[in-house]
């Protein structure tokens, strides 16, 4: 039998919290990437925090899959809505990090021999880059310059891969850090725990495929089924998304038949 917690192949320099649940890590997510939508805007963004402490599971995971998944492209909803992954609060030192993909432009920077995905050599690129470049920024790194203003919410989130601790989400705040002479830093750290992997696919998902099965002909409606039913197989939520929006909300009965057909069908091959 599988071992169901997670234990670090890495150890940090310090343990935190030894459990944290993906709720608070997504939560704390929602208020970083809301954060950067209103800079310096004190107010707006402590009442943003309140309302996303306050809001149910359900809202919560709405939320972080718009934010994660339709504003910024990026993997915080897939591994934070993972049940094959455990998660907990610790302090790293930043030269033991590796970043990961940031955009193709960027990328070709962290990922060139020269840096190899070094947290410290892609500072002290930035740093004779931006004293090369005071007034211009030819290699659109400006997102990177020094700044003086506060670093609200200063923790990153990172995952053990093997021999790596990859950097998920934080790379602007972590670079910030390294400007200010830090070494250290607070992460949420996600780490396989041995259980079976299931993700939170999001309700949106399965709106799309019902719609893209409607407009279908008889050849791309088996194929849209035939998707629905790996995501009914994988997914967390995929069972409550069919029942709401293949059976609960169509009109037509023949849809709502169809609805009814994937749940059955997903019970009979979960039994």
């Amino acid at each position: 039998m599988k071992k169901q917690n997670s234990t670090p192949k890495l150890l940090p320099e310090k343990v935190i919290r030894p459990r944290v649940s993906p709720e608070e890590v997504g939560r704390y997510y929602l208020k970083s990437e809301l954060g950067r939508i209103f800079p310096g805007q004190k107010e707006i963004r402590e009442n943003l925090d309140r309302r996303i402490d306050k809001l149910d599971s359900f809202e919560f995971w709405r939320l972080l899959q718009a934010l994660s998944f339709a504003y910024r492209l990026n993997y915080i909803f897939l591994f934070v809505g993972n049940s094959g992954y455990s998660w907990s609060e610790e302090t790293w030192r930043i030269s033991r990090l590796t970043l990961t993909g940031i955009n193709p432009d960027i990328n070709a920077i962290t990922f060139s021999p020269e840096i190899s995905r070094s947290p410290i050599k892609f500072r002290d690129f930035l740093k004779k880059y931006f004293a090369d470049h005071p007034q211009d920024d030819p290699q659109k790194l400006n997102e990177f310059r020094p700044s003086q203003r506060p670093i609200d919410y200063p923790r990153i989130i990172l995952r053990e891969d093997e021999a790596n601790i990859l950097l998920l989400d934080g790379s602007n705040r972590l670079i910030e850090l390294m400007f200010r002479q830090e070494e250290e830093v607070v992460a949420f750290i996600g780490r396989k725990n041995g259980k079976k992997e299931k993700f939170r696919i999001g309700d949106s998902t399965f709106l799309l495929l019902r719609n893209l099965y409607e407009k279908g002909d008889s050849q791309e409606r088996r194929a849209v089924l035939k998707v629905v039913k790996m995501l009914l197989g994988i997914s967390l939520d995929g069972r409550r998304a069919v029942e709401n929006y293949w059976v609960r909300h169509p009109r037509d009965e023949k849809l709502k038949a169809v609805g009814r057909s994937l749940l059955k069908a997903h019970t009979s091959k979960s039994t």
